[in-house]
């Protein structure tokens, strides 16, 4: 179904009540009026029609699913019997690994040959990153290493003031911001959550004396936090993202994806109404601000997302994200063509994004550029600064693939590196992932969200995740869409490989309830399977959420 274009709500009986401190006041005119015309931006066009037709689910989807994945009709990934009560389960059986064909010929030089290579695989010392900074590690004997993606990384040549000095004096695609905002303009700064490694204290801190310098003031500004479905942050999560000064001086506000204050301005092409913040319309000037990384379906994270799903309602992130969750265009490091991505840019148009300030990381994920402007532009070449250092090329699959979860470290966004891992091991292997989480645990709410689908599944959860993907159904309506897409993604996963999670911050207990094996340490894990498979062809990945394999 066609995206049409949709008339803003032109009535004012039930329009949301706003503040009236200062300048932040809000104007009361027409919403159609403050949408439809204004001196800067995009053109207010409707969420126009694409020459794209609607998915077939039924006919391709599944069927390329299937063929990714190729789950059998009883599931044989690591299960779990389920007793009397939710939460008690018995271990995890791990499936036994293919056998590996027996070299027949070539004799004792072609032994001799593997056994120098697996010696100096052993004496290599490799290493993953964490928070704290490396892991280093050893191999068992007899495993030998197919790629070690220990990225080269660019070295940020000049400090965050700099970049964002030089960015916002030649934007792509703008005018320099100081030209562009007005002495009377209302700013509205769109930050992501802490699920994200954008530093928005000290972007927010100098955009703030940047635009003092125009003749905007403090009371002219506010900061909306473009949530998603995502928790709100809690008062020392706040301070930690803003700073204590910059709170005083600032207001700010976190959205409500089910707010009945949100405000119509299209339709996905499914038929589903988006309605966003009320805050972004009544705006006269809108800067998001965010991350540009890797995204499981809709490319790249940043950009456009600051909109779709950062301040839209629960029903249209819900129908977006089971539409395009495991649609074979929507993928990671892919912007063109992607259906994911091309809807998420036609709600950001719609809604008059002015501005953006987007940082780019290198595999060590350290700032080493800033982009802003028109925000398609800006985040296109942030993209492809991106993907010049972080794409791989893999040639073989392996047996084992050792990572990290870093730099993702906040509950549900810890399965998001699993997904470039499962990529590269063959079908059957193991994926060690070494995980820790800022909060030290793992959310109740998540855990019972596995509980209840493997209960769902029984036994048979690539089925259960294609017919709610086909009826654009949440797996767990209660839970957000974040939780919901790592759950679709990790039941597939699971038709695929073993996970091993190592982390400190997750038991033992809490891993099985995810349908993964646990290990106190990297040694323990490889032990475990080097038993199993004593000459193992080996992939180390140090943060394979900051790298997209390609073959």
């Amino acid at each position: 179904m066609p995206i049409s274009p949709i008339v803003p709500s032109r009535t004012t009986a039930s329009s949301p009540s706003f503040p009236e401190e200062g300048l932040w006041a809000w104007r009361r005119e027409p919403l159609s009026r403050r949408v439809s015309t204004s001196d800067r931006g995009k053109p207010k066009s409707g969420l126009a029609s694409t020459s794209r037709t609607t998915f077939d689910t039924t006919s391709t989807r599944t069927k390329w699913l299937k063929r990714l994945f190729a789950f059998p009709s009883t599931f044989s990934a690591p299960s779990r019997t389920i007793r009397s009560r939710s939460s008690d389960f018995t271990k995890p059986s791990i499936p036994q690994p293919f056998p590996k064909p027996v070299s027949r010929g070539g004799g004792f030089k072609r032994r001799r040959h593997a056994s120098c290579a697996d010696r100096r695989s052993r004496m290599e010392p490799y290493f993953l990153w964490e928070k704290k900074g490396k892991r280093y590690f050893q191999l068992p004997p007899g495993w030998h290493v197919l790629r070690n993606l220990a990225i080269r990384c660019e070295e940020p040549t000049q400090s965050l003031d700099e970049m964002l000095e030089g960015s916002l004096t030649h934007p792509m695609g703008t005018p320099p911001l100081r030209e562009m905002v007005k002495a009377g303009d209302r700013v509205l700064f769109l930050v992501d959550d802490l699920t994200r490694p954008t530093p928005k204290k000290q972007i927010l801190t100098f955009l703030v004396h940047h635009l003092e310098t125009a003749g905007i003031r403090p009371e002219q500004m506010r900061v909306l936090f473009a949530l998603g479905t995502h928790r709100p942050l809690s008062e020392s999560e706040v301070e930690e993202a803003l700073g204590k000064g910059f709170m005083g001086k600032i207001p700010f506000s976190q959205h409500d994806p089910r707010s009945e204050n949100l405000v119509p301005i299209g339709r996905l092409r499914t038929g589903a109404e988006v309605r966003i913040h009320p805050f972004v319309l009544e705006a006269d000037f809108r800067i998001g601000i965010g991350s540009i990384v890797p995204h499981p379906f809709a490319g790249f994270g940043g950009g456009p997302k600051i909109i779709m799903p950062g301040v839209a309602n629960y029903d249209a992130i819900r129908e977006h994200h089971m539409t395009y969750l495991i649609d074979p265009e929507s993928r990671s490091g892919r912007l063109d063509d992607n259906p994911c991505f091309e809807e998420i840019l036609q709600v950001a148009r719609k809604a008059n994004l002015n501005f953006l300030v987007n940082t780019v990381y290198n595999g060590r994920e350290e700032i080493k550029a800033v982009v802003s402007g028109d925000f398609e532009k800006a985040h296109r070449h942030g993209a492809a600064l991106t993907l010049r250092e972080i794409e791989v090329r893999i040639d073989q699959e392996a047996d084992v693939t050792i990572t990290s979860a870093f730099p993702y470290d906040e509950g549900p966004q810890i399965i998001k590196p699993l997904g470039p891992a499962v990529a590269m091991t063959r079908k059957g292997g193991t994926v060690i992932l070494l995980a820790s989480l800022r909060s030290g645990k793992l959310p109740e709410l998540f855990l019972k969200a596995f509980d209840r689908v493997f209960e769902l599944s029984k036994g048979d959860p690539g089925s259960l995740v294609c017919r709610h993907v086909e009826e654009r159904r949440a797996l767990v309506p209660e839970v957000s869409m974040d939780f919901n897409c790592a759950l679709g993604h990790t039941l597939l996963y699971l038709t695929r490989v073993r996970v091993i999670l190592v982390s400190r911050d997750i038991r033992r207990e809490e891993a099985f309830r995810l349908g993964f094996g646990h290990a106190a340490s990297l040694e323990e894990a490889m032990e475990r399977v080097s038993r199993d498979q004593p000459r193992a062809q080996v992939n180390i990945v140090p943060a394979a959420g900051l790298i997209i394999p390609i073959s």
